[in-house]
């Protein structure tokens, strides 16, 4: 259900990579993206297309969720035997393709972002919504062809729960894209129309990027930020989000004005921030949709050059850190472990950083990705 115009993540995170499959194998590769627009505009549907030229978009009118599930259906009846296999990314097209699949020669593979009926619940455990689709996804998985994971207790909750075959399964974690290499050294004082007053270099700097969202845990961040602030008067603490103004309400009831900077970016424009800092923070509840997910956040701070300090059980994220020397993560959200944590927080030089994003573009970089979808397309269609 997601728009080319509206939602940064098909332009990052299914276009891209959809583009680079082509290029790595045009004669095998030809790809249709299905997309749901309010605004049908070809000239606004180009432009944010972009260089993307090797994927056809099929754009849909959006009306809301039940039509556009219909639409989807008559689509799928009059194009399906065009389409050798169908890549499904979330719930509600899956229950079409679902419906259809009995009827058509098309392959499917799902390849969801996370447990959609369980993030329904974490927020209304009373939801008819979250409970039917909580019921359908057992049946999502099995008649799949190939399901794709981004984290392995994933792919475990999964083939545990709904005896899915694991030989039919893949986990391909959220990959990244390289983007233009910041100068950790530099002297700069200025990003844009942002002061970059931070860089002295006594300073121990903590970011965090995000919102003010529940589930990014910003109290626990503050707390933590609090703690961190008291035990060392060298650390300061860098912010980046789109909600500035109601953040700095937050963070000042807690936190020294003085030592709290604040950046509102584009998501291209991070990196030249949050690469000055020696820590990115995530926190995140002990949740089963945490616990599944690969956050983009992690590759964000990652590809910056910044390590990580991360509460435990987020998708994968725990064990690539610890076996790649990427930073902290955290056993619980006790002052106990603030003060261990504290104790072990130091600068992180340049030739640190560079090492950093070496490892994530080696293990999580797109290439690695087009790959693995590579492999996967060609055993789905030989099967």
């Amino acid at each position: 259900m997601e728009s080319i115009v509206g939602d940064p993540i098909i332009k990052s995170q299914v276009i891209s990579l959809l583009t680079e499959l082509f290029k790595s194998d045009p004669s095998s590769f030809e790809f249709t993206l299905i997309t749901f627009e309010k605004n049908l505009d070809a000239d606004l549907i180009c432009s944010s297309k972009k260089s993307f030229d090797k994927v056809e978009i099929k754009p849909i009118s959006y009306s809301n969720h039940v039509v556009n599930q219909l639409k989807l259906l008559l689509f799928l009846i009059k194009e399906s035997n065009k389409f050798n296999i169908i890549h499904v990314r979330s719930y509600l097209p899956m229950l079409v393709v679902s419906i259809l699949k009995p009827f058509y020669r098309y392959k499917v593979v799902f390849d969801p972002r996370g447990l959609f009926g369980d993030e329904i619940l974490y927020y209304n455990r009373f939801s008819l919504k979250g409970w039917l689709f909580k019921f359908l996804e057992k049946y999502f998985f099995k008649i799949a062809d190939f399901n794709v994971f981004v984290s392995k207790y994933f792919s475990d909750y999964v083939i545990d729960n709904y005896k899915v075959d694991r030989a039919n399964t893949a986990i391909i974690p959220t990959f990244s894209l390289s983007g233009p290499v910041v100068s950790f050294s530099e002297d700069s004082t200025k990003f844009g129309d942002y002061p970059i007053n931070f860089l002295n270099k006594k300073y121990i700097k903590l970011c965090y990027s995000g919102s003010l969202e529940g589930w990014q845990c910003f109290d626990d961040i503050i707390r933590f930020f609090s703690y961190i602030e008291k035990e060392n008067e060298n650390a300061i603490f860098v912010f980046c989000s789109k909600s500035i103004e109601a953040m700095k309400l937050k963070v000042f009831q807690s936190l020294p004005s003085e030592k709290c900077f604040f950046y509102s970016l584009e998501p291209s424009e991070l990196r030249y921030v949050i690469g000055r800092c020696d820590y990115g923070v995530i926190f995140r509840e002990p949740h089963l949709i945490n616990r599944v997910a690969s956050p983009i956040k992690i590759n964000d701070y990652l590809l910056s050059g910044v390590k990580i300090i991360s509460t435990r059980g987020i998708g994968d994220s725990e064990d690539f850190v610890i076996k790649n020397d990427l930073g902290l993560v955290l056993d619980d959200l006790s002052e106990f472990t603030f003060k261990k944590i504290a104790s072990s927080i130091t600068q992180t030089d340049e030739s640190e950083k560079v090492r950093v994003i070496d490892v994530v573009n080696r293990e999580r970089d797109i290439s690695v990705a087009v790959a693995s979808y590579a492999r996967l397309y060609e055993n789905v269609i030989n099967s």
